[in-house]
């Protein structure tokens, strides 16, 4: 059974949680998916070059595609991650109220998260999947929410035996993530 543990999380490390359960949850468009409406865009752009119509039509309709390309990149790229990321901020402060420090207990069934205003259960099956990233390990719940557990939280005389139980009880609902595109 892996070990009770008290979490303190950052700000920088809520965001970034925040950020990698907005991607996964479709609520942030997928990079590969951006960048196919974006290739979408200039291969039209590019098309619209051709030997086909009058030249001033076939600048004015690839400028068109163009700009739409970097509109799309804009979108995709900047516009929405700062949005998630400052919405995120304004979230951690209510977060920071509520559930800082929070106490991490696993028991055989789930996991019971209390701060000192809020006491939480969530059992395994109700956390759609665990997300490891080289410093946190978020639990997603069903639907909207997640909790995050900084992994220098974790006892650092049991740590690896914990995640290693962490990642036996995750393993069909588990993905590792190194990098991560923002």
């Amino acid at each position: 059974m892996v070990p009770d543990c008290t979490a303190d999380c950052t700000r920088e490390e809520y965001v970034r949680a925040r950020l990698i359960t907005a991607r996964c949850s479709g609520e942030m468009q997928s990079p590969w998916i951006s960048a196919a409406w974006i290739a979408a865009a200039l291969l039209l752009g590019m098309l619209s070059l051709s030997e086909i119509g009058q030249p001033g039509y076939r600048a004015a309709v690839a400028a068109v595609f163009f700009a739409a390309a970097a509109c799309l990149a804009g979108l995709f790229f900047w516009w929405i991650p700062v949005r998630l990321r400052n919405r995120a901020r304004q979230e951690f402060e209510t977060f920071r109220q509520l559930r800082l420090p929070m106490r991490f207990r696993f028991r055989e069934d789930g996991v019971e998260t209390t701060s000192a205003l809020l006491s939480c259960f969530d059992s395994y099956a109700r956390i759609r999947e665990l997300i490891e990233t080289p410093e946190l390990l978020i639990f997603r719940r069903d639907g909207a929410g997640f909790f995050l557990l900084p992994k220098r939280c974790l006892p650092p005389d049991t740590a690896q035996q914990s995640l290693r139980l962490l990642r036996e009880e995750f393993a069909r609902h588990r993905r590792t993530m190194k990098t991560w595109i923002f």
